[in-house]
């Protein structure tokens, strides 16, 4: 496990496996660098030294903080990518997209970009759903919260609903999560997509879209308009996933991670 500070004393942690070119992973709300296991391992297998930050507000990193803001998780990606060496593929899925935009636009020593469906900001993620899931917070449910979130956020799209998913192990690792992502759920309505600082960009970018999720809201719109602000940015359909690849078909998303940085 890698450990590196932030910029506000803010103590972040990473996982990292496997020797070669570095891709570093940000991942998005109710995830952890753990749960990019089942990706990390094969990728790594192809020839890549995969780095998954651990973002604040999941244990054993720090908490989010007072003052946390997507300009938090910009500087905390920016020392990440500091921390593991120049040269970095970097990867942003979901809410990590946003940050990873950002900070590709701000420096130059990135091999290259890949975004897996960032989500919608002004307001058109969390919305109406948002104050519930908060009061539902406030409340220590986090079990109604996630339920929200899993059913007007983010609609959980697997196999049985979301009765068989509150069932599994990775509904009770994720409830812990909930209360950042109910802080982070604030930041991505509040966000303002950047769309001319997008066009700025020149390292090669590769976005992805779920076949089930492109043309359809939340993610597929979100991302054809990030896909379009890039330029020479190449837009590839996942065939038969959605927004969660990562869970659903983990090794297909790895090798088409290594495809796209290689």
């Amino acid at each position: 496990m890698g450990i590196f500070t932030a910029a506000d004393g803010t103590t972040l942690t990473y996982r990292e496996v496997g020797e070669g070119p570095v891709v570093v992973i940000a991942h998005g709300l109710l995830a952890t660098a753990e749960h990019w296991d089942s990706v990390a391992k094969p990728l790594a297998e192809q020839g890549f030294r995969v780095v998954v930050g651990n973002r604040r507000g999941r244990e054993p990193s720090g908490a989010l903080g007072a003052d946390y803001s997507l300009a938090t998780e910009i500087s905390d990606l920016h020392l990440l990518l500091d921390d593991v060496g120049q040269g970095a593929a970097l990867f942003g899925h979901s809410y990590g997209a946003w940050p990873a935009l950002h900070v590709a636009a701000e420096r130059d020593d990135l091999r290259s970009l890949v975004l897996y469906e960032p989500p919608p900001g002004e307001g058109k993620f969390g919305g109406a759903a948002l104050p519930k899931v908060r009061a539902a917070v406030e409340r220590g449910d986090l079990d109604e919260a996630m339920t929200i979130l899993v059913t007007e956020v983010s609609p959980y799209e697997g196999q049985g609903g979301v009765a068989a998913y509150r069932a599994t192990e990775m509904w009770r690792s994720q409830l812990a999560l909930v209360p950042a992502a109910a802080e982070e759920l604030g930041v991505i309505d509040a966000h303002v997509p950047d769309y001319p600082k997008y066009g700025s960009l020149s390292v090669p970018t590769t976005v992805f879209v779920g076949e089930r999720s492109r043309g359809r809201r939340p993610f597929g719109t979100a991302t054809a308009a990030v896909a379009a602000a890039i330029p020479g940015a190449r837009l590839i359909e996942l065939v038969g996933q959605g927004h969660l690849a990562h869970v659903e078909a983990p090794v297909l998303l790895a090798k088409h991670i290594a495809d796209a940085v290689t």
